[in-house]
């Protein structure tokens, strides 16, 4: 998987709606606040300020 940003859907099930062939999964996840969050008690714990 590695390189690969989206899979193919295998299956249209209708307009709108398709089925994978495998499951998708979280890769990456990243917590962006503005200042006054940033300068909280949780303020270290942000990856974008």
């Amino acid at each position: 998987m590695a390189g690969t940003l989206a899979a193919a859907p295998s299956l249209r099930l209708g307009k709108q709606t398709v089925r994978f062939d495998l499951a998708p999964a979280t890769v990456a996840a990243a917590a962006i606040v503005g200042p006054r969050e940033g300068k909280g008690p949780l303020g270290d714990y942000f990856d974008v300020v």
